[in-house]
């Protein structure tokens, strides 16, 4: 069973990662979820890995680091600092304000998005445009924040096309599907073990595309 960093770690603490002096600036826990086909050793629910963001500041001299200095860590071995390395810190803010200043404001956002994707076949005799339209006036019910539970009963009530409770969560290329759905969860957000989504976007599944349909389905995806 993978264990809780957030017993002995927390968001802000410094420690050591890989020779560097370095601060925890996001935790995340992630859970199974129902469109985890492929992990049936893991029951929904189930705390399957932990995602530690890691600020790097500067290496165990005291170098401080300007270049790569986010670190994403999967189920990661954090050493605790010592009293040598908090002097170094405090040496560092110290001696080098505006240095210090810049790794305190050093932007984490773009390290933080998740995204699934999943796939639909269009049903016989439903066009590009009939299933386009139908998945975008159901998204269009979507609030601004989302779990995938609330995503599934959304599609059961409200397309008339599509479900998601038999959706193929990975690009199977001996199958011919037809539209790509991605969810994002902008800040790796986890609530309830859940992972909470806040944004969507529609993609023709290129490998099975000609280049005009690519052209005619980009073009619709403007509806």
């Amino acid at each position: 069973m993978i264990s809780k960093i957030e017993d002995t770690f927390e968001i802000g603490c410094w420690v050591i990662v890989n020779g560097n002096i370095c601060q925890v600036i996001k935790i995340i826990e992630k859970y199974h979820e129902s469109y985890r086909h492929n992990y049936k050793q893991y029951r929904v629910g189930d705390l399957y890995s932990t995602v530690v963001v890691i600020k790097k500041l500067c290496t165990l001299r005291g170098k401080i680091i300007t270049q790569n200095r986010l670190l994403v860590e999967y189920d990661p071995k954090l050493k605790e600092i010592n009293q040598k390395h908090l002097k170094t810190i405090k040496n560092i803010k110290d001696s080098k304000p505006d240095e210090y200043r810049k790794f305190v404001i050093y932007n984490a956002k773009s390290f933080l998005i998740h995204q699934e994707s999943f796939y639909f076949k269009l049903p016989d005799n439903i066009s590009y445009e009939e299933g386009l339209y139908d998945i975008k006036n159901t998204l269009n019910e979507l609030p601004l924040q989302f779990s995938f539970n609330e995503l599934i009963k959304l599609f059961e009530e409200k397309s008339k096309y599509f479900s998601l409770k038999g959706m193929i969560s990975y690009h199977q290329y001996d199958l011919k599907l037809d539209i790509q759905l991605n969810i994002y969860s902008t800040y790796h957000t986890v609530i309830n073990k859940k992972m909470i989504f806040d944004n969507v976007r529609v993609l023709p599944v290129y490998s099975n595309t000609s280049t005009e349909d690519k052209k005619e389905f980009n073009e619709r995806l403007k509806i």
